[in-house]
């Protein structure tokens, strides 16, 4: 697989694996404040739940044996000190890594500095 497709399939499964939540502007009362700064979970599927999907998606019995390879793009499954850059899950297969992010934001910054490392 070339690294234009890698990169787009990294690309698609980041923003896939985000949470994303809608607004409803339609509410004229003010919303209230979070108390607390809680980690949100995620709404849409998980890493390992997205390579089931991708296979099914695909056509394919499987995209390989999953790994959990979150200790690599995760300082605290690393044992270190958390980074508010840190993906959430990262599972690997014999043919694609998927990576799920705590943000929209997260995954676009960790794709868009992907990129530039790609490009040398």
């Amino acid at each position: 697989m070339n690294h234009r497709t890698t990169a787009a399939l990294l690309s698609t499964a980041a923003l896939a694996l985000t949470a994303c939540s809608s607004s409803d502007s339609s509410n004229d009362e003010p919303e209230a404040k979070p108390k607390a700064s809680a980690p949100k979970k995620p709404t849409g599927p998980t890493a390992k739940q997205a390579a089931a999907q991708l296979a099914e998606a695909t056509s394919v019995t499987t995209l390989g044996e999953p790994t959990d390879n979150t200790g690599s793009c995760s300082n605290k499954a690393a044992g270190k000190e958390p980074s508010p850059k840190d993906c959430s899950q990262l599972i690997t297969t014999d043919t694609v890594s998927l990576y799920e992010f705590p943000s929209v934001k997260v995954a676009d910054q960790w794709t868009t500095s992907r990129k530039e490392i790609d490009k040398t």
